[in-house]
């Protein structure tokens, strides 16, 4: 992520996820839905360059995020 920029990460039921950007008050990419992960999402952690998320079905996943680009 940007240096300075913070963001809001929606998960979604169906396991996709969106990001709003908290300084320009804006829906990232539009607002378009990225699917990452089977089930609904119930946890997701953002730190050092990564991303955690798990899910209802039981599912880990980590994936690596780097300047400019949020999601896998």
């Amino acid at each position: 992520m940007m240096g300075g920029a913070y963001f809001a990460i929606l998960g979604c039921s169906d396991g996709s996820m969106t990001a709003y950007d908290l300084n320009s008050n804006h829906f990232v990419d539009g607002g378009a839905k990225k699917w990452c992960i089977s089930g609904e999402i119930g946890h997701s952690r953002c730190n050092n360059h990564s991303m955690v998320i798990a899910s209802s079905s039981g599912t880990i996943a980590r994936f690596g995020t780097h300047i400019g680009a949020l999601f896998p």
